[in-house]
């Protein structure tokens, strides 16, 4: 007994100690590797229908320039006109370029409020005439003239239709004369007979619609879709789809991007937003530029009557007083007098123009008035010291003075309405085209590399999650080693999915031949070998069974014990021993195909006879040395028959002429008759499947088997995947293969 435990134990098939939740996930993987890699073939099979379908998208761009202090007012006129110089931020500018001033006249300038595209055929219609064109000169595919193959083009340059017709879908024909027909959205004819480069008119309900086509390419037949949209529509659809911003900070460089479905228009309409951009911003310069010389010429007339007031007053003084030079003192007092006097004069113009476009309370206006408390405590200090000279050489510095101070005043602002007369001329601003827009063919959507790549990816992260989902709800036991700690019994054989005997299952199920046995179609299979192996552990376990009937059974149908059985007493027979394989399953059973044998008379007549057993045991089947005992006439009532007293007889006469016998029973937990047979069985074993059998389902079973006085001697786990992490299987068949080839 001693040897047999020794022996089981090197049979249990137990995770290695090094065995963890990774090795698990990766068996997973394997075992799921057809689900993950159909849902990776399906993604990128529909990623690469999308990237063949999807409507192609160009992209160009602008970038500008708004330049701080070049060629600005400001910088011409020194300090007195910087007031004017409008510094503005990128993100005002930003906010310029997106504004209906510049986006409106854009829309009316590239007819943007017209979308006018040939029809192609559904699905592959763009793809083929992108990629394969087909002349518009020659036949069109499969003789579809209404659709555009490659090379149609049209060019709507007016289109007027009233407002309830605003996104309504228009069809333009192209006739056999090169003119062309136009018919409603509903579908009615419109336009029948229209010259191209002409402008046409047609009553349609609700108004009039006015149409002019610049250019139409393309067979007689061809059909072409237009819309017309309501123009802020399109504006606000535009301003939501460019692309504006700064690049780096505070560098005043602006990008303007734009994609839309034509090359050419994503061009026209970028182009078009920079040049009304840098017009406007002239034009906003010349507009300052004349408010300021209206200004100033407001001030020079007061200014020349002032001045000619000061001069003739200073002349008279000098005459009268005969006064030809100012001493140096008094010369060098009134020079620093007069500048003071100018600069104020300059501070106050320059608070007055503050003052028409903020109020008093503004920073630049604050700035201002504290720059003339400067200068007006300078001239207080000035004037304290043109009291300290001689009386008549005071009213000699204070007509000098005001006459000085007007001169300054005055030339300087004659002076600097000249300049901007100049720069008027010259229509300069302060922002710059740097790059214009390209015409860029190549589509930077769709990218077929990225989305097929993308789409696998995503295929196969929900290969994965749909992989682990039905691992999670498998509820079955999958580890042989569960079966020895939870419920103490020994797992005496694992059994590996064999591929083999799953085609023989797919054929038979097809309406083929019956299914033949493993063991003689493949001997080399892994779970013939693993039979071979439970064939050898159940030569200990018999050691001190009562006698030599083995039961077979399952908890539930599916489990593969009459596979099992059948091939384990082959492989018993082959030995040179006397073996008997009894169909049990007196509902169901099906043994006699795999034998050759026909069901015949069998254990229920020969349990109602109580006659001798050899007369209903079939001893001409397809394996030699072994015989077969079917169900015979499928009775009613199963159970009370096995519970008849005949059946213990026999058992006990089948059991002394063979070596062994074994019984494929139904499963426990369905009917009752494995209890009632478990009780004259030596051995009893339980046959699990990986993943079909819940713990607490064989819980169950293994409480009815001992309840019915049966000896359950342990379990067989049959189909075990062979990619299951933590068995040894993988190795074991790289070495088995590897002994049978080199046998060849």
């Amino acid at each position: 007994m001693q040897e047999a435990d020794e022996f089981l134990s090197r049979q249990r098939s137990s995770p290695t100690d090094e065995s963890t939740s990774l090795g698990e996930h990766l068996a997973a993987l394997l075992e799921y590797r057809n689900v993950i890699l159909a849902f990776a073939f399906g993604a990128a099979l529909l990623g690469a229908v999308y990237a063949l379908i999807t409507k192609p998208t160009y992209e160009s761009n602008i970038l500008v320039q708004v330049e701080e202090n070049g060629n600005s007012i400001g910088s011409a006129l020194g300090d007195l006109a910087s007031m004017f110089e409008l510094k503005t931020a990128a993100t005002t500018e930003i906010e310029i370029l997106r504004s209906r001033m510049i986006l409106g006249p854009t829309v009316d300038a590239v007819h943007l409020d017209i979308d006018a595209k040939p029809t192609y055929f559904p699905l592959v219609g763009r793809f083929l005439a992108s990629r394969v064109p087909v002349p518009v000169d020659g036949p069109a595919r499969l003789n579809l003239d209404s659709f555009a193959w490659g090379g149609e083009a049209i060019e709507v340059s007016k289109m007027e239709v009233p407002s309830q017709y605003n996104g309504g879908i228009w069809t333009l024909t192209l006739l056999p004369n090169g003119k062309y027909s136009l018919r409603s959205p509903e579908d009615e004819a419109v336009i029948g007979n229209c010259e191209v480069g002409k402008e046409c008119r047609a009553s349609v309900k609700g108004g009039v619609v006015v149409m002019t086509v610049d250019r139409l390419v393309g067979r007689s037949g061809a059909r072409f879709q237009l819309v017309h949209s309501k123009r802020l529509d399109v504006i606000t659809r535009l301003q939501k789809s460019l692309s504006i911003s700064e690049q780096g900070k505070d560098s005043g460089i602006i990008s303007t991007v734009w994609r839309s479905d034509d090359p050419h228009r994503t061009q026209a309409v970028l182009n078009e937003i920079a040049r009304l951009y840098v017009k406007q911003n002239v034009d906003r310069k010349s507009a300052e530029a004349d408010n300021m010389i209206r200004f100033l010429d407001r001030q020079l007339p007061g200014l020349k009557d002032n001045l000619t007031k000061a001069e003739t007053k200073y002349n008279n003084y000098r005459t009268k007083n005969t006064i030809v030079d100012l001493p140096v003192e008094a010369q060098t007092l009134l020079n620093q007098i007069v500048q003071a006097e100018v600069q104020k004069s300059q501070l106050v113009l320059q608070r007055d123009q503050l003052l028409q476009r903020f109020t008093p309370q503004h920073p630049n206006v604050d700035a201002v008035n504290r720059q003339l408390d400067t200068v007006n405590a300078q001239i207080a200090g000035f004037n304290q010291r043109l009291k300290a000279i001689p009386a008549n050489e005071q009213d000699a510095v204070g007509l000098a003075r005001d006459a000085m101070v007007a001169q300054e005043i005055y030339t300087t602002l004659l002076n600097n309405v000249e300049q901007l007369r100049v720069l008027k001329a010259g229509k300069t601003g302060n922002v710059r085209l740097l790059d214009g827009a390209e015409l860029i063919t190549v589509p930077v959507w769709p990218r077929p590399g990225l989305i097929i790549l993308v789409a696998t990816t995503l295929g196969v992260f929900l290969g994965l999650v749909i992989s682990f989902a039905f691992k999670a709800l498998r509820s079955g036991i999958e580890d042989p080693a569960e079966v020895e700690d939870k419920f103490g019994l020994p797992v005496y054989a694992t059994i590996p999915h064999s591929e083999q005997q799953s085609t023989f299952g797919r054929i038979e199920r097809s309406g083929g031949s019956d299914t033949p046995l493993l063991t003689m179609a493949a001997p080399n299979d892994l779970a013939v070998e693993a039979i071979r192996s439970l064939r050898t552990a159940l030569q200990f376990a018999q050691f001190d069974a009562r006698n030599n009937i083995l039961m077979l059974t399952g908890p539930a149908p599916g489990v593969g014990k009459s596979f099992i059985a059948i091939n384990l007493a082959a492989l018993m027979a082959s030995t040179g021993k006397k073996v008997l394989l009894i169909d049990g399953d007196l509902r169901r059973g099906y043994l006699h195909r795999y034998v050759g044998a026909a069901r015949g008379r069998g254990l229920t007549e020969l349990i109602r006879s109580d006659g001798d057993a050899g007369e209903f045991i079939q001893r001409d089947t397809l394996v030699k040395g072994l015989d077969f005992m079917p169900t015979g006439e499928l009775p009613p009532n199963a159970a009370e028959l096995l519970l008849h007293p005949n059946f213990d007889k026999v058992l006990n006469q089948l059991a002394s002429r063979y070596d062994n016998v074994i019984i494929d029973t139904p499963p426990v937990l369905a009917v009752t008759d494995p209890a009632i047979v478990g009780r004259y069985a030596g051995v009893t074993l339980l046959v699990l499947r990986f993943g079909a059998n819940p713990p607490r389902e064989v819980e169950m079973a293994i409480k009815q088997l001992r309840q019915g006085g049966g000896t359950l001697k342990g379990v067989i786990f049959n189909d075990l995947p062979l990619n299951t992490g933590g068995y040894a299987y993988g190795k074991y068949k790289y070495a088995y293969q590897y002994e049978y080839a080199a046998r060849k």
